[in-house]
Order: C-alpha cells, then structure tokens, then sequence
C-alpha cells in the first residue's frame, strides 16, 4: 500500500469516527487490561513505544494502541500489519478532550485519544508497524513484535 493511499485511509477513518462520535475507553490500572464500554472490546495488553514493545496473546484476543491524535492540525497515527493472517485490525475509538467544544463545532477543538484496537487471529509471530504523522509526513515509527500463542 503506498504512503499516500494509506494516509488518505488514515484521514478518511478519522473524518468518519469524528462525525459519527466517540467511545468511551476505561483504562485500569491494576493490568494493562483496557474495555471499551460501547462494543464490550478487552485489550489484553496495550502496546507503547517505550515500555510495552513486545506482546503474547492468545488466539482471538484483542490488544490496543493508544495516541494523541488533532486531525485540524495535522497530528495522526497510522499503522502497518506486516502479517494480516495472524493480526487484523479489528476498530479504533475516538475519545476527545473537549467533548463539549467539538459539540459546539468550536474550531481546532477536535484533539483526541484515538485507540487502535487489533485482534489475534491465527498463532504465529508478527509485527505491528505504529506511525505517527504530521501533515502527511511520517514523524515516529514503532515496531512492536506480536507472538500468537
């Protein structure tokens, strides 16, 4: 998939959550065990650049990324799959920071929590690529390694 056919999903994903609203997201902090309250989802495990970069799971379970996302300024995330037998993206979540000003439509008020959501399909080992993108150009790049057991 080129750079420019995946940024163009990335954008048109994120313009469709944001009309359509946002998901409440519940993170414990007991595990790394997240719910998403509206489609009943747990991530067993969250994925982070810094301390969660690798990942076992077990076949049907569902794992998160979570980022910091401002589509009027230009501040996304994107992913890559390099296996989608063992890994698919399974749904993202948009909790915004001012839930009150995007219902007012107020101008740059759209910054948000976007979690990705991926789900283990098959067992194997695959790695999930996390990019973060400013105004179309890749800034931060993530490798995580996922092992399906």
């Amino acid at each position: 998939m080129s750079s420019k056919s995946m940024l163009s999903k990335v954008l048109y994903s994120s313009l469709f959550l944001m009309l359509l609203g946002q998901a409440s997201c519940v993170n414990t902090q007991k595990t790394t065990t997240q719910t998403m309250q509206k489609d009943n989802i747990v991530c067993v495990g969250t994925l982070h650049p810094i301390s969660q970069t690798t990942l076992e799971i077990k076949k049907g379970d569902t794992f998160c990324y979570n980022a910091t996302v401002h589509a009027s300024v230009g501040i996304e995330v994107a992913y890559e799959i390099n296996n989608d037998k063992i890994v698919t993206f399974h749904s993202s979540k948009l909790v915004y920071m001012n839930k009150e000003k995007v219902e007012q439509n107020m101008p740059g008020a759209d910054k948000a929590t976007k979690t990705l959501v991926f789900q283990a399909l098959e067992k194997g080992e695959t790695n999930v690529v996390i990019k973060e993108v400013f105004r179309g150009d890749t800034k931060n790049t993530y490798n995580f390694k996922i092992t399906v057991k």
